[in-house]
């Protein structure tokens, strides 16, 4: 019921893509018996966090993989700059 709504109102979710909801820590149930969201445990002020999954998402990653140089020469710039940031502020103290 709140997932099918969740699902309906978010421009993001499309055909076959995962609604998840999660209340107080612990993820919420489908439940198709009728029951009320306070039932659930839900009150006025319950905040639920939506995230909406699609199973097409991970793949652009996995279609394009970046090469091993790409990756060394980013780890080595990312390296550099830690070391100069590093020694800004060594040598500002």
């Amino acid at each position: 019921m709140l997932r099918d709504e969740v699902r309906r109102r978010s421009a993001a979710a499309a055909a076959g893509s995962t609604v998840n909801l999660i209340c107080e820590g612990g993820a919420l149930k489908d439940c198709d018996d009728g029951q009320f969201l306070a039932q659930l445990g839900l009150k006025r002020n319950s905040r639920v966090l939506a995230s909406v999954a699609s199973p097409d998402e991970g793949k652009a990653l996995d279609e394009v993989p970046a090469s091993e140089a790409e990756r060394s020469s980013e780890l080595s710039r990312l390296k550099a700059d830690s070391v100069a940031l590093t020694e800004r502020h060594t040598n500002s103290g």
